[in-house]
């Protein structure tokens, strides 16, 4: 019993051998372009959770407002001015000093 492949199987263990190659780096394409798609937004989501808590105290401030709660209020303020003075906030904030977004951050933000 002979081991020899005739041309026909090689052909075929070698169109395989190359197709399962082409998956193997259009896999390893796709995971890097995650990971540096995943790294990019990272600032991004910090930003936007920041946004979406100074929107919840801002909330919290104008029951405290309404019930009369001076001391809470007071307490509330100063989180919120420290929360204004995160760098994480700055990423999601255009560079660009006429972009609109970035004028509105800067006129809360009194810069």
């Amino acid at each position: 019993m002979s081991t020899d492949m005739g041309p026909e199987a090689q052909s075929i263990l070698g169109r395989l051998g190359i197709a399962m190659g082409a998956i193997v780096v259009l896999a390893m394409a796709s995971i890097l372009l995650s990971t540096i798609f995943t790294e990019m937004s990272a600032g991004q989501a910090r930003a936007i959770n920041l946004a979406g808590s100074l929107r919840m105290l801002t909330y919290r401030l104008s029951g405290e407002l309404v019930r009369g709660e001076a001391a809470a209020a007071r307490s509330t303020i100063k989180v919120v001015e420290a929360r204004l003075q995160d760098p994480a906030l700055r990423v999601g904030v255009q560079v660009e000093l006429a972009h609109p977004l970035r004028k509105t951050y800067d006129s809360v933000n009194g810069a």
